[in-house]
C-alpha cells in the first residue's frame, strides 16, 4: 500500500491524508494470493461496488 500512495503523492507529499482512503480502498479490493481472495469479499462475504456501479 504504501507504495500504491507513495505514487499517488510524488508531486505533492504533503497531501498524503488526502489519498489514504483511495489507497486503503485499492489494497482492499485487490486480491492476495494467501486468501485466494480479496480482503473486502473475505471480510464482508461479497465483492465490493465500485463507486455504484455493480
Amino acid at each position: 500500500m504504501e507504495l500504491y500512495l507513495r505514487c499517488f503523492v510524488h508531486n505533492c507529499p504533503s497531501k498524503w491524508a488526502e489519498w489514504i482512503s483511495l489507497a486503503e480502498f485499492w489494497y482492499n479490493t485487490s486480491y492476495h494470493s494467501t486468501l485466494k481472495s480479496t480482503p473486502f469479499k473475505v471480510l464482508y462475504g461479497h465483492k465490493p461496488r465500485f463507486f455504484g456501479i455493480t
